[in-house]
């Protein structure tokens, strides 16, 4: 059998397991890298590389993408509350209208990103690299 259709396989079987199993939550496949990842809240996505994906309007609330490539990825208006991002690479990424509250950023890397219009009220910025001189600091909530 193919590896494509493996792939294929594996698609649709965890599309409807995720229908069937987790009616409630919201959910999103991604298909990289001859895999198949599951986004959804909670989700073990520890020093993945997801790398310019389009992940708009994801819930991975609670998630614990630690360590992970998040590069070049658009997560606008995204709910990342309470995710744990600590080491995570977010350089280069789109987080307009993200919604960071409660999230762990330590150590991670925001330089280049987009975030003017994200939320990250009570969110751990311990050592977190950003632009300094970046316009995207105007009128983001680093509370």
């Amino acid at each position: 059998m193919s590896s494509s259709i493996k792939i294929y396989l594996k698609f649709i079987y965890l599309f409807f397991k995720e229908i069937f199993v987790h009616p409630l939550e919201k959910s999103a496949l991604l298909i990289r890298d001859n895999d198949v990842i599951v986004l959804r809240m909670k989700a073990n996505l520890q020093h993945r590389d997801l790398s310019s994906a389009i992940l708009r309007d994801v819930c991975l609330r609670g998630a614990d993408l630690s360590g992970a490539n998040l590069s070049k990825v658009d997560f606008s208006r995204a709910d990342l509350r309470e995710a744990n991002l600590s080491d995570a690479n977010l350089s280069e990424s789109n987080l307009e209208g993200a919604d960071f509250r409660k999230a762990n950023l330590k150590c991670a890397d925001l330089r280049r990103a987009r975030y003017r219009t994200a939320d990250f009220a009570g969110t751990e910025m311990e050592g977190t690299l950003y632009d300094v001189e970046s316009e995207s600091t105007s009128e983001s909530s680093f509370q």
